[in-house]
């Protein structure tokens, strides 16, 4: 009947593992209320960590949730009632998440894990991996804990899956006790289906024994390359998650997902995380949509302008801006922002506080500029962004390779500009010998010779490769060869990852320059050609969009469509709308020749039309909007235009004479999603993402079921949201009945 020592007390604790979480809470109170003014001994405290831990085995016990809890809005009869685990995932996929057909390898890696087995799966971004284990976590019982890097990454998926009424929560440094308790409430109640947990959490022994007391039924690693890429320097604690299978067991099986790994760094995520004979899914690393450009410049200078311009074009906003030092990217940001260009920045010395407002400011679409270090690589996601600049040079083509990803997650084109300043290079290569040696270069000719030799270094590094100098400079070499290359730059990257591009892509500056052929071009005739298309656009076409139409990157009736739209859109009245009809009506149609010439104007390349372009520029007859990057036909270009005859007119299609109204209704789902944003904390595009308002747009539901065809759209959604989005088509309708009424 003696009192326990703490020790004796914290034994006792240790045993009852076993018991009810909410009696152990309420035990360890007890002890810490007993025992106010008493502290564990250290070396105490050393020896618990070392006594032999019990794991539980659950008896998962699904409990369906309640429809009148708050934290629930689905129904998991809709598909937990189907025995066959490949079926209940499809209808999952629908029923939670409001999509009818899986990507690429989704469906072979989610029944990989709902057969329990351990599995790698490298995809590149925008594949949708998060859904890779959100399917089966939801077609399991008991709770899925996903590990992942970032705070904004974590709350990012959260709200998206609260958005889809699903119960999902972040366990990390910032959480309360009761805000923890809360949380484990919920899980064993079966309301909390995702717990999202930072590495750093799972370093504490402490959380590792709380994790073993809740019915976990899946383990998802995102952005697993941090294990073997930037484990010792960005993320070691995750290093260190391989404990997760000595605490849980192997019985739980465990997911390890990131867009970038190559050979070695697979089998280090696979050795590292303990995987047991994993099942390994490698996706296709090519992103045909990202056009890859290697822009060189003399000096820092000449790339700020070269980026200010490419900024200055709506087709590559959003954007972000890649620099490799802190200052650079507060340097860069007002530089754009004193030029008309609404920019942001982003980096590790800035308050958590202040990294949020940017990081909200640019995901709002507030700013359309992100000027970033790699810190704001992973918690990026945001679906349309159109460009991905690097004003220095990525330590190693993984990298490179992941934060290009960001571009064009939507699928649309987009584009990644490396700019290739000499001086950077020299600047790089110092930087690695004081980051290895601590210690500076006095002998800029000594860093090139390492550099030369890297190719012919045998030396096997056991211990922390990464490290070494020699593997840094051998990434690093990469890099420069990747922008010294004459070949396809796509063949090149995609190599690094083990994979063969069967053809050039097309879709490179290489690539696209190869075809230069200036001495068999008649001026006369292609500066006609340009100013003609310029005339078509009205004013907004830029430089670039003429160039890519020219070269078939684009479809020359969507870059009309789209000039005309804008054009369309600044009408402030009926009848200044009913000018810019007639006025486009005048105008020849160019069109069919466009088909005709590019067929031709192709093969001269993608320089040649720039130099056209700068010489009309240079003598009078285009003039440059400057704030928005258009070509203007000037007088003396009208005149040259009208010497060469006119071409049969054409009636602008009646679909343009509906953009007006489409816009507007365009505008009222812009303005219903994110005023719904506002009010629930949750983004506006996990709300109602870019595709899913084009598609409304365009079949115009007026009904719950008809706005269930639609992707992205759940029943959560359909009952949170549908009615304003019903009333938004009602007022398009009647605003296009209108104007056919008095078309007639």
């Amino acid at each position: 009947n003696l009192p326990l020592t703490p020790f004796e007390q914290a034994l006792c604790v240790q045993a009852r593992t076993k018991q009810n979480t909410f009696e152990l809470t309420q035990s360890l109170e007890q002890i810490k209320a007993q025992l106010p003014d008493v502290t564990f001994d250290p070396q105490e405290t050393s020896l618990i960590e070392q006594i032999p831990y019990v794991y539980p085995q659950h008896e998962f016990v699904f409990v369906a949730p309640s429809e009148t809890q708050e934290s629930a809005s689905v129904n998991f009869a809709d598909w937990m009632d189907e025995p066959d685990l490949a079926k209940r995932a499809k209808l999952c996929l629908q029923k939670c998440f409001g999509l009818h057909e899986f990507r690429g390898l989704q469906e072979e890696i989610i029944n990989s894990l709902l057969q329990q087995q351990d599995t790698l799966a490298v995809m590149a971004t925008g594949m949708g991996k998060s859904l890779c284990y959100q399917v089966p976590g939801m077609c399991l019982p008991g709770v899925t804990l996903v590990v992942s890097p970032l705070i904004a990454l974590m709350e990012d998926q959260v709200a998206q899956l609260q958005a889809n009424g699903i119960g999902a929560a972040i366990y990390n440094g910032n959480t309360s006790p009761q805000e923890r308790n809360e949380i484990f409430r919920k899980i064993q109640e079966g309301t909390c289906k995702f717990l999202y947990v930072s590495p750093e959490k799972l370093a504490s022994t402490y959380t590792l024994q709380e994790i073993t007391r809740l019915p976990v039924s899946l383990i998802a690693v995102d952005e697993a390359h941090c294990v073997s890429q930037w484990g010792h320097d960005f993320r070691p604690d995750y290093r260190n998650l391989y404990r997760l299978r000595q605490y849980l067991g192997n019985y739980v099986p465990m997911l390890a997902c990131t867009a970038t790994a190559r050979v070695s760094t697979r089998y280090d995520i696979a050795e590292n995380l303990q995987l047991a004979n994993p099942n390994v899914f490698i996706g296709d690393f090519n992103r045909p949509n990202i056009s890859l450009q290697v822009t060189p410049v003399e000096n820092i200078g000449l790339a700020y302008h070269k980026i200010l311009r490419l900024c200055k074009e709506q087709e590559n906003l959003p954007a972000i801006i890649y620099c490799l030092s802190r200052n650079s990217t507060q340097k860069l940001s007002d530089y754009l922002n004193r030029h008309g260009v609404e920019a942001t920045y982003y980096h590790a010395g800035l308050s958590s506080q202040e990294r949020e407002a940017n990081y909200q400011m640019f995901m709002r679409g507030e700013v359309e500029v992100m000027v970033a270090t790699i810190a704001f690589g992973m918690g990026v996601n945001k679906s349309n962004i159109r460009m991905v600049a690097h004003l220095d040079y990525p330590s190693t083509l993984e990298n490179y390779y992941q934060e290009i990803g960001r571009a064009g997650r939507d699928g649309e084109k987009a584009k990644a500009v490396l700019f290739d300043i000499p001086i950077g290079r020299d600047w790089r290569i110092g930087q690695i010998y004081q980051e290895v040696e601590n210690k500076p270069v006095v002998d800029k000719e000594q860093a090139y010779q390492e550099l030369l030799h890297v190719d012919m270094e045998q030396q096997r590094i056991e211990e922390h490769p990464e490290k070494s100098p020699e593997m840094k400079f051998k990434k690093l070499k990469e890099v420069f060869d990747f922008c010294d290359t004459a070949n396809c730059r796509r063949r090149v990257l995609l190599s690094a990852f083990n994979q063969v591009l069967e053809h050039d892509c097309g879709n490179c500056d290489v690539c696209l320059e190869s075809n230069l052929i200036q001495d068999k071009i008649e001026i006369k005739e292609d500066a006609h050609f340009i100013l003609g298309l310029v005339a078509v656009g009205k004013g907004f076409l830029g430089a670039d969009t003429i160039k890519q139409m020219i070269m078939r990157k684009t479809s020359i009736a969507a870059e009309l469509e789209r000039a005309w739209r804008l054009k369309l859109n600044y009408c402030q009245s009926q009848a200044e709308f009913d000018q810019v009809i007639a006025d486009l009506n005048k105008v020849d149609s160019w069109q069919e020749r466009i088909s005709v010439k590019t067929q031709e104007a192709y093969q001269y390349g993608h320089k040649y039309w720039q130099a056209v372009i700068e010489q009309l520029l240079e003598l009078g007859y285009l003039s440059y909007d400057r704030k928005y990057s258009y070509l203007h036909l000037t007088k003396l270009g009208s005149q040259l235009l009208k010497q060469k005859g006119v071409v049969k007119a054409a009636r602008i299609p009646d679909l343009v004479k509906k953009n007006i109204y489409t816009l507007s209704l365009l505008r009222d789902l812009e303005t219903i999603r994110v005023e719904m944003g506002r009010v629930t904390g949750v983004r506006y595009d996990a709300i109602l993402s870019d595709p899913a308002m084009l598609a409304i747009s365009e079949k115009l539901p007026q009904d719950e079921e008809q706005l269930l065809q639609i992707d992205g759209i759940t029943k959560t959604k359909a009952k949170r949201f549908g009615k304003f989005i019903f009333e938004a088509v009602g007022r398009y309708l009647k605003r296009l009945s209108l104007q056919d009424i008095s078309a007639k």
